[in-house]
């Protein structure tokens, strides 16, 4: 799962709440442009960080604005003067303890590097246990806490037909396919409680979905049934969506949004005989190209993120050996691909790090644990992660480079027998938390806020219930 990373728009976002409501919305068809013009797309950061690949710790989270130019200015005004405090006499510019001499803060410390008031600078302005996020000046609890909330309950099994994402801001979003109502729904939490509203009625419940946030917390779905793929998204005047041709019955899919506003999807055609990209840019142009399968071995699962420069990249895995498959796609529009010589599990998920580097999570065969693989420039380096089994794996990467993964436990004795788990790595260790509120799940989701705050949806099949999660 990919993260919004953007700041929300939260006029635009109280537009779409306003038409949240248990009864079906009209579905228009055909494409539009009004949901994306002007807007930019969160599913990916154009600021990142410098990953250790050693340890997954954060590093320099500065980056430049997307038209390549910094932020900050770090210039003085027309004037000569700097724009805050008084120059130093000599050399025209502030010293950084001017800037906070006459700044007193009700709370937090002053940054000298403005002036303004923030809540840390270093982890001891933090209370406990508390650290500083770098980038940020904002302190996070120690992981982990988990709080958890029902948002569909009676449901029926609903494998992974259903998605979370949010916004920058940690607003929260979630696609539903319900296989009792035959709808596809939708539903977004305000003031911690779930409003669900229908996007449309289906034939049947069967399909997949899977859901991305533009920044301003406008949502896209696709959804695969049979021979029907469906591209939908929301703007102020309802849902519309659009039929994205294709060659065969259709399976299991992928979206993600970049931060130029283009929409890229994936699915798996004829049971994975093909591999099907579309994509929708932000004037609304579309198109779609097959991928070349390597060996013509089809792959059963696929995952998508976009670059920071808006390029596509899909994992799958082909044949008997279930052997990992990166395509990836150029400025030009050429693919690449190429094959890890590492047998994966036919449920995986696939992030990029900050520096665009695919990280692949994945559970092989019993006894061999839960394992990542990360690639390294041109070689790839596999670590596990824990010991025990972890089923259906999800995977996200914070902002700052921080590796979040969900998963099943397997047990031994009993299939069905499933606890869900999270892992992180601390500082030196990779460090796995029971989620007890999750009593037998299924195909967990998971992604992160601006904070790197873990956000995650489950199947629990035991309490016949789509939950939310989240960790910090």
């Amino acid at each position: 799962m990919k993260t919004a990373y953007k700041l929300c728009a939260l006029f635009v976002v109280a537009v779409m709440l306003s038409g949240c409501a248990e009864s079906a919305l009209p579905v228009q068809h055909g494409d539009s442009d009004a949901a994306l013009d002007g807007a930019h797309h969160g599913e990916r950061d154009s600021a990142a960080a410098d990953v250790n690949t050693s340890n997954n710790q954060p590093g320099d989270s500065g980056r430049d604005t997307e038209g390549g130019a910094d932020t900050s200015t770090g210039a003085d005004t027309s004037s000569g003067a700097d724009a805050l405090g008084d120059d130093v006499p000599g050399n025209g510019q502030d010293t950084a303890s001017d800037r906070c001499a006459a700044v007193t803060c009700s709370s937090g410390v002053c940054n000298p590097a403005d002036g303004q008031c923030v809540e840390c600078l270093a982890h001891g302005d933090c209370a406990g246990e508390a650290t500083c996020q770098p980038g940020l000046n904002v302190c996070i609890a120690p992981c982990c806490t988990f709080t958890a909330s029902d948002i569909f309950s009676d449901v029926g099994y609903v494998h992974d037909r259903f998605d979370i994402a949010v916004t920058a801001d940690g607003a929260q979003a979630v696609a539903f396919i319900d296989p009792k109502t035959n709808r596809l729904r939708y539903a977004r939490m305000v003031a911690n409680q779930w409003f669900s509203q229908d996007v449309a009625v289906l034939t049947n419940g069967d399909g997949d979905v899977r859901l991305a946030l533009e920044a301003d917390g406008t949502p896209h779905m696709i959804l695969s049934r049979y021979q029907t793929l469906k591209h939908y998204w929301q703007d102020a005047s309802g849902w519309h969506d659009f039929d994205i041709p294709l060659e065969g019955r259709n399976g299991q899919v992928d979206i993600v949004i970049d931060s130029a506003n283009t929409v890229h999807m994936v699915v798996l055609v004829d049971y994975g005989e093909k591999v099907l990209y579309a994509r929708r840019d932000a004037q609304g142009q579309r198109s779609s190209e097959y991928l070349t399968v390597p060996d013509a071995r089809r792959p059963s699962w696929t995952n998508i993120d976009a670059t920071r420069d808006g390029r596509p990249i899909i994992s799958f895995q082909i044949g008997a050996e279930q052997i990992a498959v990166v395509a990836e796609r150029s400025a030009q529009g050429a693919w690449s691909y190429q094959t890890v010589n590492e047998s994966i599990s036919s449920v995986h998920g696939m992030a990029l790090d900050p520096d665009d580097s695919p990280v692949i999570v994945y559970y092989r065969e019993p006894g061999d644990g839960l394992r990542i693989i990360r690639r390294l420039g041109t070689d790839w380096n596999t670590e596990r992660v824990v010991a025990e089994d972890g089923l259906w794996p999800d995977i996200t990467i914070d902002r700052f480079g921080g590796v979040h993964l969900v998963y099943m436990l397997r047990n031994p004795a009993d299939q069905f027998d499933n606890p869900m788990h999270y892992a992180r790595w601390n500082g030196s260790a990779w460090q796995s938390w029971h989620i007890t509120s999750v009593v037998r799940g299924f195909f967990p989701r998971v992604t992160t806020d601006d904070l790197g705050v873990m956000h995650a949806v489950v199947y629990d099949t035991n309490q016949k219930t789509v939950s939310y999660v989240r960790g910090q």
